[in-house]
């Protein structure tokens, strides 16, 4: 699967630095992030999923009293 995207070359590389100190740290840290990152987009859907909810009832709300008005005329 590698070589459709990476030369052989490039392939080496990926290995050499996933074998160096700090490509180990990246491989152990990164279900941490994905973790994170996961958690914070959760956080951002909620807040923008409320922010949109709320929005949503106060033009429902202005269309209901324009409603209230044309039928009082």
């Amino acid at each position: 699967m590698y070589t459709k995207y990476f030369t052989h070359s490039e392939i080496k590389e990926l290995i050499a630095y996933h074998e160096s100190p700090i490509g180990k740290k990246v491989i152990e840290k990164q279900p941490l992030i994905l973790a994170d990152s996961m958690q914070m987009g959760k956080e951002f859907g909620e807040k923008l999923g409320k922010k949109v909810y709320q929005q949503m009832l106060e033009e429902k709300g202005e269309e209901e009293e324009t409603e209230e008005e044309e039928e009082n005329k």
